[in-house]
């Protein structure tokens, strides 16, 4: 007897031994987020026939970018506290699946998850309204006349750039791109440089009369529409090197040159010559370090005319009125506390505004409010890019972090960063249009912030994405798997469906008349899909497996 005991134990000992496995299971299964929030799931494992040993968990994205993180990669009996985390990037917007696989040895289990994530009223993003393989040589986000947002883009074929050497200008109105672009062939008829370089393109500004003004690396380019003319200081003795260029009240170009001695200086045409005033050097040049600029190329020009220039590596501006030259500096009554301005803007109320670089400063920002300087404290321990002031004149700083915005008059700050935001990391530019709306560069990419909701802003939803959120409905789908065709019932006030694979691919579109209807999918894969119910009050999404 006892030798067929062990006959048998010896038969089956391997499907015994077989049978132990685990299950693994996620939830809640599905979550709905707004752009930049988190949705956490709970994963669950349930060990069978006396399964006692590490299940090696990973988590594979169907589609879609961001992040998924789970709390333990290799959890132990009892399997407890087991979390995953999912931050989609703001282009995921829709309903996408992600897959949790569990594995030890020969076995292997898995569950699918959904997140569906919806655009944010507050945040949008869009692509450059001129793409490029490449990158841009030069892009500049500002503003027109009329407060809408501009963005100018130069290419240049000698930096890889697909759009050539051409100038396009996107002015985003009514909810849409309106884009010009023409080529001032400024490479192809501007001498190259003694070792075959071609044209620097730093900036342009367009005057009263129409007429564009290029400022490159070979001197001044003005095209009229139909000629360029070239000025540099082989045919002009007035101009070194020409370092920036801005409108002055009157519509005119002011250019700051510096020539072969370090010397800086503003220059004008007036059409048939032109004149210049030479900057008085502030500060003693110095000798261990002589390749400390004396001026910075940034500067504005108020409603005065009065002209305001940065001081480069050392302390202060310089403000400029006429002929009469003023250093305003920590040692001025009032003083400008700030040791090293990168950026300086002068606003239609008449404030004049200052943005540090680098952190070490105690102020980020500094500004002019009658004849007192007054002084913003720091948000960030990184370096700072841009800074526009709203109506209001909180500013919207930029940083390698994200945006900083200031309240209060610059009492408390605001940080919007990949960790609170949609921004996936620093922001390159930013300007404000006149709606209020804040836009920025980012990544190559156009974001666009508003704390009290998008004005004017298209939010319009792919194929995949979401529409408002009904998170109750009576929709029941069946059977469900479905191998041919499923019944829908409650549908009330639903107006039509779409269906979407796990990657977030429109696959079959269907009107519906009444309160029930059947979606015929034998055409389709098998695989797990996303119905998307649209109605009078929102969407709701669910679930569907097709199994041939």
């Amino acid at each position: 007897m006892k030798p067929l005991i062990l006959f048998f134990t010896l038969l089956f000992s391997p499907i015994l031994l077989s049978a132990q496995s685990f299950t693994i299971a996620i939830t809640p299964p599905a979550q709905t987020i707004v752009v930049g929030e988190t949705a956490t799931y709970s994963i669950i494992i349930t060990p069978e026939n006396g399964y006692n040993a590490s299940v090696f968990l990973s988590v594979v994205k169907n589609g879609f970018g961001g992040t998924a993180v789970l709390s333990n990669t290799a959890p132990n009996p009892p399997y407890s506290n087991i979390t995953l985390t999912v931050r989609p990037t703001a282009l995921d917007t829709g309903t996408r699946t992600f897959t949790v696989t569990g594995k030890n040895a020969g076995l292997s289990n898995s569950a699918t998850g959904t997140i569906t994530t919806i655009k944010n009223a507050l945040w949008t993003t869009m692509r450059l309204p001129v793409q490029n393989e490449y990158s841009y040589p030069f892009y500049r986000l500002d503003n027109d006349t009329e407060g809408n947002i501009r963005i100018a883009m130069y290419g240049n074929p000698n930096t890889k750039s697909s759009i050539g050497d051409t100038l396009y200008t996107s002015i985003f109105k009514q909810q849409q791109w309106e884009t010009t672009s023409f080529c001032p062939q400024l490479n192809t008829l501007i001498p190259s440089g003694s070792h075959g370089s071609s044209v620097g393109f730093r900036s342009y500004v367009v005057d009263s009369e129409g007429i564009y003004w290029f400022t490159t690396s070979r001197g001044i380019a003005r095209f009229d529409g139909k000629f360029l003319t070239l000025f540099n200081n082989a045919n002009t003795p007035e101009l070194g090197e020409i370092l920036s260029v801005q409108l002055d009240r009157n519509g005119e170009p002011v250019f700051m040159s510096k020539d072969d001695k370090s010397i800086y200086s503003f220059v004008r045409y007036d059409g048939t010559r032109w004149t210049s005033l030479i900057l008085k050097q502030q500060y003693p040049p110095d000798p261990y370090h002589p390749e400390k600029e004396t001026f910075s190329s940034n500067f504005c020009i108020d409603s005065s005319n009065n002209i305001w220039v940065a001081c480069g590596n050392h302390s202060g501006i310089v403000r400029v009125q006429d002929t009469v030259q003023e250093l305003i500096n920590s040692q001025s009554k009032p003083p400008l506390l700030m040791h090293t301005v990168s950026q300086i803007m002068c606003d239609k109320t008449g404030r004049i505004w200052t943005r540090a670089n680098q952190t070490s400063n105690w102020f980020a920002v500094g500004y002019r409010d009658g004849a007192e300087w007054k002084h913003i404290y720091t948000p960030s321990s990184s370096s700072f890019t841009s800074f526009t002031v709203d109506d209001n004149s909180n500013v919207w700083l930029g940083s390698e972090d994200g945006l900083h915005r200031s309240s209060d008059n610059g009492t408390w700050w605001t940080t919007y960063n990949k960790t609170t935001s949609p921004l996936p990391s620093g922001v390159i530019q930013v300007a404000i249009d006149n709606k209020m709306n804040v836009w920025m560069l980012a990544n190559y990419r156009i974001y666009i912030f508003n704390p009290n909701g998008l004005v004017d802003i298209p939010l319009a939803p792919t194929a995949v994405e979401e529409q408002p959120w009904e998170p109750e409905s009576g929709i029941t789908l069946s059977p469900n798997p479905s191998s041919n065709s499923f019944s829908v019932s409650g549908l009330h006030n639903v107006r039509s469906l779409r269906m979407a694979n796990s990657f977030g691919m429109e696959v079959l579109v269907q009107d519906i008349v009444g309160d029930n209807t059947i979606v015929d999918i034998s055409s389709l894969a098998s695989g797990m899909y996303f119905v998307q119910f649209r109605s009078a009050t929102g969407m709701v999404v669910k679930s569907v497996v097709v199994n041939h």
